[in-house]
């Protein structure tokens, strides 16, 4: 675990999932006469920054009270079915995956409170000790049941109960009953934890025993560029949904209006894998060729190279379900290198993620609507999509576990 004691982030409660309000913007087709000339070889002499009516001003600040990378709603809310009687059908078996997922960012957890969360279908509760450290443990007391994560205090680095006051070490073992001499072995099943930047990570596995097999990724694409804020959003879809979009190339040019993908290659059979492709893109409403290369870090992490106009952009999506219908994305980008033309790099940035979380918008809908088909009818030029089922098998046999409705036609 590495500590964050040299930190103050803001407090933002994981809990409150669809964080309200539009941060900073800009409408790429109020530029669109520039974007031409902006997307050049040669045009970061250009010293004009994109403000949210064209190309006026500075680089638009964050409102005030809010860092740079404070967290927006992900598009517009949509009505969410409920998980019940979102198409899974009656009898429906689904099966949720193990492996590394974010739980938050290391300021979701301040404020010297437990904090509950609801991940893989298990209650949890979440507590930082003096050092920054974070903990994540299974919700309810031993001893009487009680919810920890709801009114628990932390002590030090340890956690205790509002109801009898009991407390439990980092390691889930009670050290301490206040009315009492007898401390009884009682435990909390505790989680694997691990950072990449400010992002926190829990490894989840049904087998206490069965420890983390694989690493985190490298730490680009989680720290957060200035003036780009990180997504949170919950949404009712099946989490195999999420790494398998990027395998469905027939999509991009239907649903997102981009070019035909080309040069299409996937590597890897282990818990790393790399997809990489190119294909045109729109970005403030001109074509720019764009190559990405996308790697899976198990069925949780995804994470985005894309070199375009000259400058390489990184992504990431966590993908962490709540339960066998729901699940949180979290995005966060990458910060740009700096160069001579780093304003340019910087318009151009601000372009593209602009474009691409309106890809996600154009996604969202859908996903959140459709079907799991355990048998899709694949046609040549859909992708490797039947590849990666067989691939994300190995993180709990999903791929066959999951017979949502018969395929038919």
């Amino acid at each position: 675990m590495r500590p964050h004691a040299d930190r103050r982030p803001v407090l933002r409660p994981p809990h409150d999932l669809r964080h309200a309000g539009k941060g900073p913007g800009f409408e790429p087709e109020a530029v669109r006469p520039h974007v031409r000339a902006l997307l050049a070889p040669g045009a970061g002499t250009r010293r004009r920054c994109l403000g949210p009516q064209g190309l006026s001003g500075p680089p638009v600040p964050a409102p005030r009270g809010r860092p740079d990378h404070a967290v927006e709603a992900l598009g517009h809310p949509v009505p969410l079915p409920s998980p019940s009687s979102a198409g899974a059908g009656p009898g429906a078996a689904v099966t949720l995956p193990f492996g590394w997922f974010q739980v938050g960012w290391i300021d979701d957890f301040e404020g010297g409170a437990a904090v509950p969360l609801e991940y893989l279908g298990r209650r949890l509760v979440a507590w930082l000790d003096r050092d920054q450290r974070l903990y994540v443990a299974d919700a309810f007391c031993p001893h009487m049941g009680a919810h920890l994560g709801y009114g628990g205090k932390v002590v030090g680095d340890r956690l205790q109960c509002p109801f009898h006051n009991w407390e439990f070490g980092p390691d889930g073992r009670c050290v301490r009953v206040p009315y009492s001499d007898c401390v009884p072995s009682a435990r909390l099943r505790t989680y694997p934890v691990d950072y990449v930047g400010d992002a926190c990570f829990v490894w989840f596995h049904d087998d206490e025993a069965f420890l983390p097999q694989w690493d985190l990724p490298g730490e680009p694409a989680f720290v957060p560029q200035p003036g780009f804020p990180r997504y949170m959003r919950e949404v009712s879809m099946f989490w195999q949904d999420v790494g398998e979009n990027a395998c469905d190339v027939a999509h991009f040019p239907s649903l997102h209006q981009t070019g035909d993908v080309s040069d299409f290659r996937v590597e890897g059979d282990g818990p790393h894998r790399t997809l990489t492709m190119r294909t045109p893109f729109s970005v403030g409403g001109e074509r720019v060729d764009c190559r990405w290369t996308t790697e899976h870090y198990g069925p949780g992490i995804i994470t985005n190279r894309v070199d375009v106009a000259g400058i390489s952009i990184c992504q990431t999506t966590a993908v962490t379900p709540i339960d066998d219908r729901r699940l949180h994305l979290r995005m966060s980008f990458g910060p740009i290198p700096a160069r001579s033309d780093d304003l340019r790099n910087h318009l151009v940035a601000r372009m593209f993620i602009s474009r691409f979380m309106k890809n996600g918008d154009q996604d969202v809908p859908i996903f959140e609507r459709k079907i799991y088909r355990d048998r899709p009818r694949v046609v040549g030029g859909d992708g490797p999509i039947l590849d990666h089922r067989r691939w994300v098998a190995q993180f709990g046999d999903a791929a066959s576990a999951i017979p949502v409705m018969p395929s038919t036609g």
